[in-house]
């Protein structure tokens, strides 16, 4: 089989078997795969000897998520393919072809091409093709935007509503709350329509739109910008920043039910997957609040120790919950040393040493001093801005590895 690295759903039986020869027509097709799908999402069409395709009645089989039937009308004798494209239950397209003989193939040989014919019985010493289209970077791009902004605006909500402050920081805060909850639900109408392109194998029209939006991972993308629109809804129209909290962090949980947590283990990773995020929300959200409360140093110092310990949580949090999914995800441990979804893990790892590194150094040097010196407090706000932006590269990293396979090459 040849397959991407970076391969979800993987075709593991078919039937008819790839390079089969039958006596007697099969009456379907009917394809397993290893992950869940979204039989809505799948595509099959059948050619013949002669070049002429026709698509396939596709539909999911009753008795497993993972497979999906198509009905077969009676197949004259001569060499057939099978060209197939799925949608595996955490969004992420994979396609292939498979060839198998009907009857006597000599029967139907004087009209059936000689480059076909020797293809379909050449398929039998082979495996199924199994093709994936080009790496979807602008969607995993725009995720990791996406949900590191709603999870930015989650976090500096909790702090505002917590904190209740007032002054110059309060305002630059809840201006920089505003421009996020503007900027989220266009990030993530943006990553919808992203993932839409690759997620089909024609163009998008209507139709094909409406077929995905009614999807599991439409329903979810949906109820994720129309909770970040209420979250807008409420700073800018209803001035409620604990209602903005709560669609907020609702739409960080919904967000629990995308990607590979979907597919691998979902009683368990999606849970996991709600926790780690709601614990960088906390995290990300803290240090960008804080980094808006420049003035009082002794005010600053007092704010700076509430965000430290808050993060110190988080930290625990984000390890643990990130840890047991990865266990969930990739097995055995030693698969992370073969996979691109592995170096991206590993990446993610060295960026949350890096910022436990800085929470270890305002601790010990930087917070003991703030109160009594401006220019410590000044300091530590430019740290501050060095922290998001090795935390916004994780975020990119993490909508990166949410397209790529925790399985290695050639996964059957």
């Amino acid at each position: 089989m040849r397959t991407a690295a970076w391969a979800h759903a993987t075709l593991l039986s078919a039937e008819p078997a790839a390079g089969s020869h039958l006596a007697a027509a099969p009456t379907r097709v009917r394809l397993v795969f290893s992950e869940a799908l979204e039989a809505t999402l799948a595509s099959m069409s059948l050619v013949d000897g002669v070049g002429k395709s026709r698509p396939l009645a596709v539909q999911g089989d009753p008795r497993d998520v993972h497979a999906v039937v198509a009905p077969l009308d009676s197949l004259q004798p001569g060499a057939y393919h099978v060209k197939w494209s799925v949608v595996s239950a955490d969004g992420h397209r994979v396609q292939g072809t498979l060839s198998f003989l009907v009857g006597d193939v000599a029967v139907s040989a004087p009209v059936t091409p000689v480059s076909v014919l020797e293809k379909a019985e050449h398929a039998a010493e082979e495996e199924p093709e199994q093709e994936l289209p080009q790496f979807p970077i602008v969607a995993a791009i725009l995720r990791g935007l996406a949900v590191g902004t709603l999870a930015t605006l989650a976090g500096m909500l909790l702090f505002m509503v917590m904190e209740r402050e007032k002054g110059e920081g309060a305002a630059r805060a809840r201006r920089a709350v505003l421009r996020l909850s503007v900027i989220a639900p266009v990030l993530l109408a943006l990553h919808l329509w992203a993932w839409m392109a690759q997620a089909s194998p024609d163009a998008l029209d209507g139709e094909r739109v409406s077929i995905l939006l009614s999807s599991g991972v439409g329903h979810v993308e949906l109820v994720r910008i129309a909770l970040a629109l209420l979250v807008l809804w409420a700073l800018a129209l209803a001035r409620r920043p604990q209602l903005g909290l709560a669609f907020a962090g609702v739409a960080l949980v919904v967000s629990g039910a995308t990607g590979h947590a979907v597919a691998i283990h979902p009683a368990w990773a999606m849970p996991l997957k709600a926790i780690h995020l709601l614990a960088i929300a906390t995290w990300v959200g803290g240090v960008a609040w804080l980094a808006c409360q420049r003035t009082d140093s002794a005010l600053f110092a007092v704010r700076a120790s509430r965000v430290s310990g808050v993060a110190l949580v988080s930290l625990v949090a984000v390890t643990v919950s990130g840890v047991v999914e990865t266990l969930l995800f990739v097995s055995p441990v030693g698969n992370l040393l073969h996979t691109a979804y592995g170096a991206g893990v590993i990446a993610k790892v060295l960026g949350v040493a890096i910022l436990a590194l800085f929470g270890v150094y305002h601790r010990v040097r930087s917070m003991p001093h703030i109160g009594a010196s401006g220019v410590h407090a000044a300091r530590m706000g430019m740290m501050l801005r060095w922290e998001l932006a090795v935390m916004s590269t994780i975020m990119l990293i993490g909508g990166v590895i949410a397209y790529l396979t925790p399985a290695p090459p050639g996964f059957r």
